[in-house]
């Protein structure tokens, strides 16, 4: 990298190749006469368009870098042309970063880093886009961005696969979980576990028992989605009593759970919140996003309302 002296001088440019002639360009055109009024970008990075400017930017060790201002408005382009490279992936997710939403980011997940701020509903469209092809090669590429976490697992989930190889990509991708936002994505997408009921039941209860915290979450979380009609209570709540996980994210997603179940039974999920001792910081948050929930009829949220535990309990009483 060096700085060219004349028009844009003190701009920081990487050193510029010898001019190579492209297939019928004359002798002495230049490349933006070539190609219509603009030089073909470099292969690896993304073009944003705002202002008659753009910028072509790529991502190393997770942060965005500035590379080049251009004069010339030029297109976003599109992902995945032709087959899915990692390198254009990542371009891509770039691309799309949002400075004001990796900021509302940061507030929710704090702790967690190299965000890019791209949205879900693009990354969403991504992953069902790159299932289409050859999405063995972006499973088996590096992450280095949240984004690139998040999107992996869209991929796991949306990626047509027999059941069984589905369900190994799961067991690897459990333990890369470290925030509720790309485990609670994951577990939405984990349709299988609608059908193989069997085969991810015993995935959940392995993770219920486990000393980390977002294993622990997974498992409280998958329940909840995909395990939450009446005939399958029981299960649930023989699952949820082996989490002990004493972190914040574990038992917040167990407390998420019971208030899920008591829309399905609301007297057998309280029983069974009695019978598993829960403590009573899970107790009430457990019937605080009862209380919220539109699901639970008034009656139900009066009973919540006046059965807290602890300090907060009594104050409800006083």
């Amino acid at each position: 990298m060096r700085c060219f002296q004349g028009a844009g001088a003190g701009i920081l440019q990487p050193a510029r190749p010898a001019r190579r002639l492209h297939p019928g360009q004359p002798a002495g055109c230049s490349g933006e006469r070539a190609h219509g009024g603009h030089r073909p970008a470099p292969a690896g990075h993304a073009l944003l368009r705002g202002d008659d400017r753009c910028e072509r930017r790529s991502v190393a060790g997770g942060r965005l870098r500035r590379l080049v201002r251009c004069g010339h408005p030029l297109h976003r382009r599109r992902l995945l042309s032709g087959g899915p490279v990692t390198g254009e992936t990542r371009a891509w997710l770039a691309a799309q970063a949002d400075p004001a939403y990796r900021d509302f980011q940061h507030k929710l997940m704090p702790g967690v880093e190299n965000y890019l701020g791209v949205r879900l509903p693009l990354l969403r469209k991504a992953a069902a886009e790159l299932a289409k092809g050859d999405w063995s090669a972006e499973l088996a590429a590096p992450d280095e961005t949240f984004e690139e976490v998040l999107l992996r697992g869209m991929l796991i989930g949306k990626a047509k696969m027999d059941s069984a190889a589905r369900l190994e990509l799961v067991r690897q991708f459990v333990p890369c979980i470290d925030n509720w936002a790309v485990c609670d994505s994951f577990c939405a997408g984990l349709r299988d576990a609608r059908i193989y009921k069997e085969e991810y039941f015993e995935l959940i209860q392995q993770c219920a028992g486990s000393d980390r915290e977002f294993e622990a979450r997974f498992a409280a979380v998958l329940l909840l989605t995909h395990f939450n009609r009446p005939e399958e209570l029981d299960r649930c709540f023989e699952a949820y009593r082996l989490i002990r996980q004493p972190d914040y994210y574990a038992w917040m997603g167990v407390a998420w759970g019971y208030s899920v179940f008591a829309v399905t039974d609301f007297e057998k999920t309280i029983a069974a919140m009695e019978t598993a001792q829960l403590p009573d910081v899970v107790w009430n948050k457990a019937l605080q996003k009862m209380r919220e929930s539109y699901r639970i009829a008034p009656e139900q949220k009066n009973w919540a309302a006046q059965h807290g535990r602890g300090q907060r309990g009594r104050k409800q009483h006083e």
